[in-house]
């Protein structure tokens, strides 16, 4: 493996730099790793993308798929992906990764993923794996305001926490009058969230 790399340009701020959290090791359970695994297995693949790497469990699994993936002159590689850089910044050194040269680690979305073939240029990938959503990492960190359970969380809500506006800076800077007709609600329970109003609008001490 290359060290990893931004696939696009970051645009750093100064809420990014407050925002940002270090990830601790994963709690986060890849969905259905047998079926998956199953799947790409058949299609005996060369190159995959793994377009949501979160807790590395999907990359870890298809990488020994392509143990078997011997049928072509071409290195069988794992284009793994992921736009947290706290995901990346943890992971890109474990030993698993950094000596596997089958497994390529890069930051950035999955849209991104042509950028990532022309870095190692390659033309296609035969497999694309995304596991869409939250991670379970990402929704106990209270610093990325995605959880349920903590009160004082505050809203941030990026996937990637250095670039961009935190969601309780985008409420504070939009009044009511400028608010989109459809209002945005970030209640955490079913009742507050079936009644939109005026305090998805208030200033962030008023909805974390």
């Amino acid at each position: 493996m290359t060290a990893s790399q931004p696939l696009d340009q970051t645009n750093q701020d100064s809420e990014s730099a407050s925002a940002g959290s270090s990830a601790a090791e994963t709690e986060h359970v890849s969905v259905m790793p047998n079926e998956i695994v199953q799947w790409v297995r058949e299609i005996n693949p060369t190159t995959i993308i793994d377009g949501t790497y979160g807790g590395g469990g999907h990359t870890r699994l298809l990488a020994e798929v392509l143990a078997d993936a011997g049928s072509t002159s071409d290195t069988p590689r794992v284009i793994a992906i992921d736009r947290d850089p706290a995901v990346v910044r943890r992971d890109e050194q474990k030993s698993w990764i950094k000596n596997d040269p089958r497994i390529e680690l890069f930051l950035g979305s999955y849209e991104s993923s042509p950028k990532a073939l022309d870095a190692l240029d390659l033309t296609h990938a035969d497999a694309l794996v995304l596991d869409l959503g939250l991670s379970s990492d990402q929704l106990a960190d209270r610093n990325r305001g995605f959880t349920f359970t903590i009160d004082e969380a505050e809203l941030d809500l990026r996937f990637d926490p250095e670039n961009g506006v935190p969601a309780y800076r985008w409420l504070q800077q939009h009044s009511e009058k400028k608010s989109p007709t459809r209002s945005i609600n970030l209640a955490k329970n079913d009742s507050a969230a079936a009644s939109p109003n005026r305090s998805s609008c208030e200033p962030a001490n008023a909805i974390r």
